[in-house]
């Protein structure tokens, strides 16, 4: 059919009419959400190792929680780009952490790990070395993704500490499925007597590996439209796990949201919390030092949920309880304080 004979068909006129109408919509909705400034960027993409990550390369402004611009560096990580192999005389600091180490709510210099890393460039103690901190939090990592994210990205770093920021207000509950209830993380399970890790994520991870998902990525970062449905989509779903997290929460004679309340100093009395703090004790004696048989230093530090992400007590004693002393309860503690190589105390 000539192009000529295709333009005098009614149908086909029609179609091209609602085609074209179709895709003038779609742009002028675009550049109304553009001269808006609502964009709602992705900041995240599928991993094969932690299940989501930060995409390299993402960058926008972030407006959950306070306003700042984020980006995001080319190894994906919220924080400058540094190089792989350690510079000479650097004492090289990696942070695990989760949203209160992501620091999306702050800028940049604004964060924790930003003032530590000022603060230790005036130290004395370092005596002509240069203090290096590399922020490795992801919003959402409980303890078992953070030893995840330690065994796949940070030792390609070769850092020569590793500080665990240990938020008491989730990180018990983020390592469980049933109380946390999120399809698109990894879990460490017990199974036969052994502790292993539940690859069930895998499923949802290859079916976003395809063609078409990739060309559903590429549009989800370059359209607006696309980025508000995702976003009310995420909104949905995070009201359907926090029903079920509390639905948890009242059974185990808790209140509020699961894992976020000052309940979480006392003894469990679920069975589903005293599995997850069995998981979580066991991922982080698997971190303290000397980690992994390297040498670095690890170095567990306790994030109250009720203080801001800017605000984390850095003078710390040697050992510090993360839960309540009770019979039978898991205990969590901090490891010795970190120290620089000539044995003096680094922080």
């Amino acid at each position: 059919m000539t192009l000529s004979r295709l333009l005098s068909n009614r149908w086909a006129q029609r179609l091209l009419l609602v085609t074209g109408g179709a895709l003038l919509a779609v742009l002028v909705a675009e550049l109304a959400l553009a001269a808006l400034g609502m964009s709602f960027p992705n900041f995240y993409q599928p991993d094969l190792y932690c299940g989501t990550a930060l995409r390299p390369g993402a960058e926008g402004w972030y407006t959950h929680e306070g306003k700042s611009y984020v980006r995001i560096n080319q190894d994906g990580l919220h924080d400058r780009d540094h190089t792989r192999t350690k510079p000479p005389h650097t004492l090289r600091i990696a942070i695990l952490g989760d949203s209160y180490a992501e620091a999306f709510q702050v800028p940049m210099g604004m964060s924790f790990w930003a003032v530590l890393e000022r603060e230790l460039a005036r130290n004395p103690v370092l005596k002509g070395e240069r203090a290096e901190v590399i922020n490795f939090g992801v919003s959402g990592y409980g303890t078992a993704l953070e030893l995840l994210t330690l065994r796949h990205r940070v030792w390609k770093y070769s850092p020569d500490i590793v500080l665990l920021s240990f938020l008491t207000g989730n990180d018990i509950s983020d390592n469980s499925y049933a109380l946390n209830h999120e399809d698109r993380t990894p879990y460490f399970v017990h199974r036969n007597g052994s502790l292993l890790l539940d690859d069930s994520y895998l499923e949802w991870f290859r079916s976003r590996q395809g063609p078409l998902a990739r060309a559903y990525y590429s549009l989800l970062n370059h359209s607006r439209i696309l980025r508000i449905f995702k976003e009310a989509r995420y909104a949905l779903d995070r009201r359907a796990r926090g029903a079920h997290q509390e639905a948890v929460a009242a059974r185990a004679g808790f209140s509020g949201e699961a894992g976020m309340s000052d309940m979480i100093y006392v003894e469990p009395r679920d069975p589903l919390w005293k599995e997850a703090w069995q998981i979580t004790s066991i991922r982080i004696v698997e971190s303290v030092p000397p980690v992994n048989g390297t040498g670095s230093q690890c170095s567990i530090w306790r994030l109250s949920c009720r203080r801001t992400r800017t605000s984390i007590r850095s003078s710390c004693t040697d050992s510090e309880t993360l839960s309540a002393s009770g019979t039978g309860t898991p205990r969590v503690t901090r490891s010795p304080v970190a120290r620089s190589r000539n044995g003096s105390r680094a922080f």
